[in-house]
């Protein structure tokens, strides 16, 4: 819609697709063995100023879903979200890494690409993952500047979710409905050794 009066008119869109550098996984894969994290999600709660964020107690309550299935918890976002960040891992009963503030884009596209699932709200690192073709949940807000009809991730691996009314925030977005829905869709039980 926005090419259109240029004159330009798209049939279909093909998603962009990219492979992380191989030095940049083997320097993730060394930073997560040496965090204890083998099989992991990675949770994006920063938002960069463009979305309404998904409060940072419901990343924490899903961390505790994914931590009770035997998945590590990776929190990945800016040096301005390390805050939330250490909120969201503080005590987890899992093997977790707060790289927050500790990645740039090379190493960001590296670790979403090796995770069994991740999860945001609309940001960058949103339409990173869909690029990578990774599972992943993104967590928008029923507000026309963030309709996800426009600006959900191009991935058919992604679930989007949205609150149950029209004038609901995230906050009813509820984690236990996302991880069972994700559960559905993904099978994120542990994978066996």
């Amino acid at each position: 819609a926005l090419l259109r009066p240029l004159g330009i008119h798209v049939r279909r869109i093909e998603p962009p697709r990219l492979e992380p550098r191989p030095e940049a996984v083997v320097e993730i894969t060394n930073l997560l063995i040496n965090e204890g994290i083998g099989d992991y999600v990675v949770l994006h709660p920063g938002g960069g100023g463009s979305a309404e964020k998904w409060p940072p107690g419901h990343y924490r309550e899903l961390a505790g879903i994914f931590a009770r299935k035997g998945l590590g918890v990776v929190v990945s976002g800016g040096e301005g979200e390390r805050v939330e960040a250490d909120e969201i891992t503080a005590g987890l009963d899992a093997p977790r890494a707060d790289l927050a503030g500790r990645t740039d884009l090379e190493l960001l596209a590296a670790l979403i690409a090796g995770t069994r699932l991740f999860v945001s709200s609309s940001t960058g690192p949103m339409h990173l993952a869909a690029a990578l073709g990774v599972p992943q949940a993104a967590i928008f807000s029923n507000r026309p500047p963030n309709d996800p009809a426009r600006w959900r991730p191009l991935n058919r691996r992604a679930s989007v979710f949205t609150p149950p009314g029209p004038d609901d925030g995230l906050e009813a977005i509820r984690p236990n409905l996302v991880a069972r829905a994700l559960d559905e869709g993904y099978h994120l039980e542990t994978r066996p050794d």
